[in-house]
């Protein structure tokens, strides 16, 4: 877990903390042409983009709540998030593929009972 991440999340109350290595990482913050990019880094469909970007709009004109726990929502710095980030340039078919430290993340969650 990056200095960063461990500021924002504080310790992590499951109790696995895992390094970050990613091959493709965008920079924090998102905006309407982080959305495009990703959409286009994934390879999707027009619609599916123009999809994409009208939520972010959409989640952009919103304020947020005033009702409900609204302490726990004002401290999200929205543009201290990373939005995508890739740990790998292909997609494993098979579980004995998968990277070892991706196979001991998944051990700490309902992953590992996924069937292989």
């Amino acid at each position: 877990m990056t200095q960063d991440a461990q500021e924002a999340v504080g310790d992590y109350r499951y109790g696995f903390h895992d390094p970050e290595s990613s091959t493709i990482r965008f920079d924090k913050g998102l905006s309407e042409q982080v959305v495009r990019d990703i959409s286009e880094l994934k390879n999707e469909p027009e619609w599916m983009t123009d999809i994409r970007v009208k939520a972010y709009n959409h989640f952009v004109e919103r304020e947020m709540p005033t009702w409900g726990n609204c302490a726990s929502l004002d401290g999200i710095n929205f543009d201290n998030i990373t939005y995508f980030l890739r740990s790998s340039n292909k997609t494993e078919k098979d579980w004995d593929d998968v990277p070892e430290d991706i196979k001991q993340s998944s051990r700490g969650c309902t992953l590992s009972r996924a069937p292989r």
